[in-house]
C-alpha cells in the first residue's frame, strides 16, 4: 500500500465536489462527530492509506480506480466552460446583434447585443471610419426607431432570414418608422414589416445619399410608404417595396436613384395599395431598372415640380389600375427601354408650357414597347395618352414599337374616355386636334 499525502487528498475531494472554505475541508456531520471525540479527523496512515490489494475492509479502501478519476495535480477544466465575453469597444468598427444569444449582450462576436436598437445606439463618428453591425438571423421586435448614422452599415442575414418589425417614433412629425437611415448609412439583407407605419425613411441631402439594398419591406398602410424618402436615397438592387399603402415616396428636394439591377437580381415596386413610386415636391428621380406591377393606381406617378427631366429606362411596368407611368403638374421625364404592358393607359403625358417628354429621338431611339399585336399582353386602354397643352407642340416618340406602324390614335376629350373603336396605340386631347402630336418615325412593329 502506499501512503496518501494531504495534498492528494485536496484534489479528491475537489473532484467529488467537497467544499472547501477558510482552508478547512467541509467533510460533513460523521467528520464532525469524529472530531468532537478527539479522533483525528484527518486520519493518520492507517485510515487513509490505500488499500493495494482492493480490499475494502473497515471502509478503508479510499483509492480511486484506474480511468475514474484525474491524476492528482491535474488541472480541472469544466466540460462547458463559457466562452469569455472580453469588454465592448466603443471605438469597434464591428458590431454583433443576435437575438438568440444567451450570453451578456457586449456587442462583439462572442457574446453579441440582443437587440438592433442596442447596437444602433451606440455612438459614431465618421472620421473613424465605416462602422457595420452584423444582425443574425431570427424575428426581432425593436422597441424604437432604429436609426443609423453617417458611415454605418446594418449587414443583415438576408431578406428570407432577417425580419425586422416594430419601432417608434420617426424624425420631423411624419409619424411612426422602422428604420431611419441619415446621410452615409447603409441597410441591407433584411425583411421590415412595417406593421401600419412608414419602413424605411431617408434623410439626406443629395451630396450623401443613404443606400438602402436587397431588402424587403412591406405592411405600411394610410398615409405610409415603405420606403419614404426625405431628401436623397439609392436604392436597390435587390429592393421590393409590395404590399404597402405607397411602395416608395419621395417628398423632398434630393435625388432617388433606383440602381440597377444585374442579370442574378431585380427591384419591385409591385402591389401597393395606390402607386409603386410617387415622386412629389421636387424630388428627382432616375429609375436603372425593375419592376412595377399590379399597383392599384399607377406604376410611377411623377407629380413634383422641378426643372430636372426624370428618367426612366429598363422598367417593366404592367398590370397597374391606371397609368403604367404618370407624368404630370408640370414634371419632365425622358423614357428608353422599357415596356409598358397590361395597364389601363402605359402611359399618361400631362403637357403644360413648362415641361417636356421625350420618348426617344433620331440620334438615341426610344426602344419602348407600347402596343403589341392583338391578343398579345398590350395595355387595356392605350399604350400613351397625351393632354396636349399648348396644341402646337409635338412629343419626340421616334424608334418604338407599337401595335403597327403606324400607330394606331384618335383624338379624344381625356384619357378617361374609352374610345368607341376598342384598343388604340396612342390618344391625345383635346378631342378637336386633328393632327397627331407624337413623332413616331422609326416605328418598330410588333414581332
Amino acid at each position: 500500500m502506499r501512503e496518501l499525502r494531504l495534498v492528494d487528498v485536496v484534489a479528491s475531494f475537489a473532484l467529488l465536489g467537497v467544499g472547501c472554505s477558510s482552508g478547512s475541508f467541509e467533510l460533513g456531520a460523521a467528520a464532525a462527530g469524529d472530531a468532537a471525540a478527539g479522533q483525528d479527523t484527518l486520519g493518520g496512515p492507517e485510515t487513509l492509506a490505500a488499500d493495494d490489494a482492493g480490499s475494502s475492509e473497515g471502509g478503508a479502501d479510499q483509492g480511486v480506480e484506474p480511468g475514474e478519476g484525474a491524476v492528482p495535480g491535474d488541472a480541472v477544466v469544466p466540460v462547458d466552460a463559457p466562452v469569455p465575453c472580453g469588454a465592448p469597444s466603443a471605438t469597434a468598427t464591428d458590431v454583433y446583434v443576435d437575438r438568440a444569444s444567451g450570453g451578456a449582450g457586449l456587442g462583439n462576436a462572442a457574446c453579441p447585443f440582443h437587440s438592433i436598437l442596442e447596437a444602433s445606439a451606440l455612438s459614431w463618428s465618421p472620421a473613424s471610419g465605416k462602422r457595420t453591425i452584423h444582425v443574425a438571423a431570427g424575428a426581432y421586435s425593436e422597441l424604437n426607431v432604429i436609426r443609423l448614422a453617417d458611415h454605418v452599415v446594418l449587414a443583415g442575414a438576408g431578406p428570407a432570414a432577417l425580419h425586422v418589425t416594430g419601432g417608434g417614433v420617426c424624425s420631423g412629425g411624419i409619424g411612426n418608422c422602422v428604420f431611419e437611415l441619415e446621410g452615409g448609412a447603409e441597410a441591407f439583407g433584411f425583411t421590415v414589416d412595417a406593421n401600419g407605419s412608414n419602413g424605411v425613411v431617408t434623410n439626406a441631402s443629395s451630396a450623401k445619399p443613404p443606400l438602402v439594398h436587397h431588402a424587403v419591406v412591406t405592411g405600411s398602410t394610410g398615409a405610409t410608404a415603405g420606403i419614404l424618402v426625405r431628401g436623397s436615397a439609392d436604392v436597390g438592387p435587390q429592393v421590393s417595396c409590395t404590399a404597402n399603402a405607397v411602395g416608395l415616396h419621395a417628398i423632398g428636394t434630393g435625388n432617388v436613384h433606383v440602381l440597377a439591377p444585374t442579370a442574378a437580381d431585380t427591384n419591385a415596386f409591385s402591389d401597393n395599395q395606390t402607386h409603386g413610386i410617387h415622386m412629389e415636391a421636387s424630388a428627382v428621380l432616375a429609375f436603372d431598372g425593375g419592376e412595377l406591377a399590379r399597383n392599384t393606381v399607377n406604376g410611377i406617378r411623377l407629380a413634383g415640380i422641378t426643372s430636372s427631366v426624370q428618367t426612366i429606362s429598363g422598367a417593366y411596368v404592367h398590370e397597374n389600375g391606371a397609368a403604367g407611368l404618370f407624368v404630370s403638374n408640370a414634371a419632365s421625364a425622358s423614357v428608353r427601354g422599357s415596356r409598358f404592358e397590361g395597364n389601363r393607359i402605359g402611359l399618361v403625358f400631362t403637357r403644360t408650357t413648362a415641361n417636356t417628354l421625350d420618348l426617344g429621338t433620331t440620334a438615341a431611339p426610344g426602344h419602348n414597347v407600347f402596343g403589341t399585336k392583338a391578343g398579345g399582353s398590350r395595355n387595356t386602354v392605350a399604350g400613351v395618352c397625351g393632354y396636349v397643352v399648348p396644341a402646337n407642340t409635338t412629343i419626340s416618340a421616334v424608334g418604338n414599337l407599337w401595335s403597327a406602324c403606324v400607330p394606331t390614335y384618335v383624338s379624344v376629350a381625356s384619357c378617361d374616355v374609352v374610345p368607341t373603336s376598342g384598343y388604340l396605340d396612342i390618344i391625345f386631347a383635346p378631342a378637336a386636334l386633328a393632327v397627331l402630336p407624337l413623332d413616331t418615325s422609326g416605328c418598330v412593329p410588333p414581332p
